[in-house]
């Protein structure tokens, strides 16, 4: 019986965007947000599209589906911009910080992944794609008035976009739970507008 991973196709963001999520993310945890499980700013990526339990032989074939979207693509470029909330501010599950620069390049790369992982298996996502990463999810328990409150202090939050970043290739990432949180290791990399790479499996 073939292996089962957990996975998700994703691009990578820069170190100085990363140090800039970590000060907003401990600037609002300062301010009282407790009910909030923040994401591990070393883990924080902008996901293509989110695989889930797969087997292991099908890594290869989902390597080259990646590899086919990455070459439809050029190099692009992004940079943070603003916060929000899914699903809105009165009852918000998730917080994420929005992206600008190349983001009509990156939706078309997105939807490439999803036409060349969709014969696979992977059927398309309902809801379009909304370029953003994730800082951090509402714990299930929070009481209305608190998740209301939690919204509202991110409305009022800061964030500064700084400069944009390259983004130069398309990651398959396997995520492992762990008990201090999930560790990501990239299984395959594809340069955009380039051919396939295989990276470490461990």
């Amino acid at each position: 019986m073939s292996e089962s991973l957990r996975l998700f196709i994703a691009v990578d963001i820069s170190e100085e965007a990363r140090a800039e999520l970590s000060r907003l993310m401990r600037s609002l945890e300062e301010r009282g947000l407790r009910s909030v499980r923040w994401v591990n700013p070393v883990g924080i990526h902008v996901t293509l599209k989110f695989l889930g339990d797969t087997a292991a032989s099908m890594v290869p074939g989902v390597s080259e589906a990646m590899s086919r979207a990455a070459a439809s693509s050029g190099p692009l470029k992004l940079a943070l911009a603003g916060t929000g909330v899914f699903p809105n501010e009165r009852a918000p599950r998730v917080l994420w910080a929005g992206l600008q620069g190349d983001v009509d390049a990156l939706k078309r790369l997105q939807e490439a992944v999803e036409r060349e992982v969709s014969p696979l298996g992977f059927p398309a996502e309902a809801r379009g794609f909304s370029p953003h990463v994730t800082i951090g999810r509402v714990r299930e328990s929070v009481h209305p008035a608190e998740r209301q409150r939690i919204g509202e202090a991110l409305a009022r939050s800061s964030l500064r976009g700084g400069q944009a970043w390259p983004v130069a290739s398309v990651n398959l990432v396997r995520s492992t739970l762990a008990p201090s949180g999930a560790v990501y290791t990239v299984v395959a990399s594809a340069t955009l507008g380039r051919a396939l790479r295989n990276g470490p499996t461990g």
